[in-house]
């Protein structure tokens, strides 16, 4: 971005630019999610994949092991 002036001597306008800025660090917005809206999203997307994204018997009972041990 330049900065524009008005030299009265000549009547122009001289551009003349701006000293060189530290680029800012990207920021990464934060969004922080309920357990509960975490667990309808999942819910969701589980239900968008239709049955071949449920877990096998072995792997539900896994999960229910974790989430006891969770809790």
């Amino acid at each position: 971005m330049l900065a524009v002036t008005q030299d009265p001597r000549i009547g122009t306008e001289n551009l003349q630019p701006q000293p060189n800025l530290q680029p800012q660090p990207q920021v990464e917005p934060q969004v922080v999610l309920s357990e509960e809206t975490f667990g309808k999203l999942i819910e969701g997307l589980v239900a968008s994949q239709g049955p071949q994204a449920r877990p096998s018997e072995a792997g539900a009972a896994r999960i229910s092991q974790l989430e006891e041990s969770l809790s």
